[in-house]
């Protein structure tokens, strides 16, 4: 029996990603048996690289192998088929089921429960840096207090790779809204008719954009509704905004800037945070397709054809995360962590510091 043992560090079942760590004398050469680097290489004569890539020889699936001290991470598609491979090689090669080990403490347990819950490979790569400063920040038992204020500005971003962004799509009836969402989302899940005001609930789709996960929600179309049923949906419709972490007003290219111009004289004093302009139905706006408005930041397209939807995507990304923060700081993802960093702050402004 050889001098390693493996355990899945990703919490079990399906997700975005999984990270099986092997540890002991014999790590690297068990998974060398296992395992063939693109460079051609053993394992051994490749171990002053900290990432190595290949793939796997039972399954032959691309995957990372991260080196670190004593410890080889394998880092591999997250579904369930994929581990229960890797990890029946490991066993067959000589290494055997690592007990159960806890976090070492609650900060890092934060960062793993939040590994279990992460929606895509882009989030869960970057918890899996964010594990990585933790634990090595437990280890110094130290953090300066302007490293943790400038980690405590950046907590909604690390919030946001367990939650998703929520994007409330909104405008006047008939705009286009639903199926904008579909064509996004690349499935019919809110209801398509010509009839003004047939959403009358808030519809909500989760999807990625970018590699960011979000919520996207479906509103009824904001007018003086009549029927009650109608303003019910009209109310929640007013609620989303308020509370949305980008908003996109929806309009007909064809609609006369009059009248688009009174609706966001209506609507942005609701809208706390920021905004996109989307101007429907590119391919029904005739010769020169000029937006109907200039106003900022704006985007044609026709979720009927698809013109316009990767630029649409793109600006979307661009304002939810304008630059990936520095995850060489200690992004809190939870509310421990977090009171962790303000209790740093904290003890530098008193009387003994």
């Amino acid at each position: 029996m050889a001098d390693a043992t493996f355990r899945e560090l990703t919490a079990q079942g399906r997700g975005a990603i999984a990270v099986v760590a092997v540890s002991g004398r014999d790590a690297l050469r068990v998974v060398d048996e296992c395992f063939s680097a693109a460079a051609k290489r053993p394992l051994l004569q490749l171990a002053d690289r900290p990432i190595i890539y290949g793939r796997w020889n039972s399954t032959d699936e691309d995957l990372v192998i991260v080196l670190g001290g004593d410890v080889v991470e394998i880092h591999c598609h997250g579904g369930t088929a994929v581990v229960a491979a890797i990890t029946s090689d490991l066993a067959a090669a000589g290494a055997r089921p690592a007990a159960h080990q806890p976090a070492t403490n609650s900060l890092v347990a934060e960062i793993e429960l939040a590994l279990q819950s992460c929606r895509t490979q882009r989030t869960a790569a970057c918890l899996l840096q964010l594990h990585g400063v933790w634990s090595e920040m437990d280890r110094e038992k130290s953090l300066a207090p302007d490293t943790a204020a400038r980690a405590i500005e950046l907590r909604k971003f690390g919030q946001h790779l367990i939650e998703p962004w929520n994007i409330v799509l909104c405008g006047p009836p008939n705009a286009g809204k639903s199926s904008l969402i579909n064509a996004i989302s690349g499935f019919e899940r809110a209801i398509v008719h010509a009839t003004a005001g047939t959403t009358r609930d808030v519809i909500q789709q989760q999807t990625a954009i970018d590699g960011w996960p979000v919520v996207m929600s479906d509103t009824a179309g904001i007018r003086d509704a009549k029927s009650e049923i109608e303003k019910e949906g009209v109310k929640r419709a007013r609620h989303q905004i308020e509370n949305a972490d980008l908003v996109l007003f929806i309009f007909d290219m064809t609609d006369t800037p009059q009248s688009i111009e009174a609706f966001l004289d209506s609507t942005l004093p609701l809208v706390q945070n920021r905004y996109l302009l989307v101007f429907n139905k590119l391919d029904l706006a005739g010769q020169g397709n000029r937006k109907p408005v200039a106003r900022e930041p704006s985007v044609a397209v026709s979720a009927s054809t698809g013109d316009g939807l990767n630029e649409l995507q793109q600006q979307i990304s661009d304002i939810l995360v304008p630059t990936v923060p520095d995850l060489s700081l200690p992004l809190p993802v939870g509310e421990f962590q977090l009171q962790f960093l303000e209790k740093v702050c904290r003890s530098s402004q008193s009387p003994d510091h």
